[in-house]
């Protein structure tokens, strides 16, 4: 393999910030507003430095400053060409509405859409189908609501919860909001982006009966686990199937009552498919408004909702979630939804760079070690033992020394 195969004009930042096309950054930045009288530090520099805050896990203002700064006349190759001072960067967190980063981001998402679905090998069965959850975040109380209970030292810590609606056929989230920790998950359902014969998974923090009848009555369906001490009337048993795949106890109807929006008892018929997991020794009682399906379709729904917490913990662990740069609620929110719109182009990358199968973690890794080493990042992620074989056959500098060099090219 040659060496210009693996050699690139451009960092491995520049070619990931690459690929956030600019016109969906003009139109974020015309709905928005978020540039009318900023002189310098626009939003597409603003996004670009925010990203490479979350690429390098830099955690502070000035270390981000110092960081960019130190890349000196490199700084045009990645698009940025001007480096805001720690307090200007500051107010910017503060002042620039953070919804022109969740516009980019659903931008984002819109333009690789195709390329999502089109690199999925899932089931048939999670086309329509969508897992909805939340994840919080602490931070300190004077920020955002305190939830839970007091830690044992004393204090109470605030949080920011995460809700999400994530499509599970490409596993990317294509809806968002942010709220204090103390808020209930089940306010969410109002919000999320459903059509006809979508389906909706989630889990029984969610209760809410009267969002439950509304989606019955615009044929969408969902799939949830039941609360313990729900009460509910059995009108009709169903056969249960012959699988052993699947241990199936009980498949019912159901009635639920519930007091609609007049507070006036209501009845709504619902299936109730009760299923023994033999991974945690215990029985999962699930409700659905969805009677066409089998009970282990059902069951396999469900079971695909764990995708969600995968996400979650993806997120957690590869970027810069426990340390904020910013003490208000505005700056907190911009720096998730950059790490959203990292996410979402490291999975870009990832399914570019298909062939060696490489996983996320190690490509986040490999990223954030070489951020301005100018290597074709497709190519080397492809196949990274060709780019030892390009350095072995390149010439030998005089001044070199050979001992080095000796133990670079013996690594595996």
């Amino acid at each position: 393999m040659s060496k210009s195969a693996y050699y690139f004009g451009q960092s491995i930042l520049g070619q990931v910030l690459r690929l956030i096309p600019s016109k969906i950054i003009r139109h974020s930045v015309k709905k928005t507003r978020s540039d009318f009288s900023v002189k310098k530090f626009n939003t597409s520099a603003h996004l670009k430095t925010m990203c490479y805050a979350v690429l390098a896990d830099v955690t502070g203002l000035r270390h981000v400053s110092d960081g960019l700064m130190a890349m000196g006349s490199k700084l045009p190759h990645i698009g940025i060409d001007y480096v805001a001072p720690k307090s200007t960067l500051s107010d910017s967190n503060a002042k620039r509405t953070n919804e022109v980063f969740g516009l980019i981001y659903q931008g984002l998402y819109s333009h690789y859409q195709h390329f999502f679905s089109d690199s999925s090998t899932v089931a048939p069965l999670l086309k329509h189908a969508y897992a909805i959850d939340s994840t919080s975040i602490s931070l300190f109380k004077n920020i955002l609501k305190a939830s839970g209970r007091k830690s044992k030292d004393g204090i109470e810590r605030g949080g920011i919860k995460s809700h999400m609606q994530v499509r599970l056929l490409d596993e990317m989230p294509i809806h968002i909001q942010y709220t204090a920790g103390a808020s209930n998950d089940h306010d969410f359902l109002k919000d999320v982006v459903l059509q006809k014969h979508d389906i909706a998974i989630f889990d029984k923090a969610y209760v809410d009966y009267k969002q439950y009848a509304k989606w019955s009555s615009e044929d969408i369906y969902f799939v949830t686990r039941e609360k313990d001490n729900a009460k509910s009337t059995p009108v009709k048993e169903r056969d249960l199937p012959d699988d052993k795949n699947f241990d199936i106890l009980i498949d019912e109807e159901v009635l639920k009552t519930y007091n609609n929006s007049e507070n006036k008892p209501q009845n709504m018929l619902l299936r109730r498919v009760a299923i023994y997991s033999e991974k945690h020794k215990a029985t999962i009682v699930l409700l659905t408004n969805m009677f066409h399906l089998q009970a282990s379709e059902i069951s396999l729904l469900y079971r695909k909702r764990w995708r969600i917490e995968l996400l979650f913990k993806q997120l957690k662990q590869n970027y810069p979630l426990k340390y904020f740069m910013g003490d208000n609620e505005n700056a907190i929110k911009i720096q998730i939804w950059c790490c959203l719109i990292v996410n979402l182009l490291i999975t870009v990358i990832k399914l570019k760079a298909s062939k060696n199968k490489m996983s996320y973690a190690l490509i986040v890794s490999v990223i954030r070690q070489h951020l301005m080493s100018y290597i074709h990042l497709i190519n080397y992620l492809n196949n990274p033992n060709g780019l030892r074989i390009a350095f072995k056959k390149c010439p030998k500098s005089k001044h070199e020394d050979d001992t080095q060099t000796t133990i670079f090219t013996n690594t595996t």
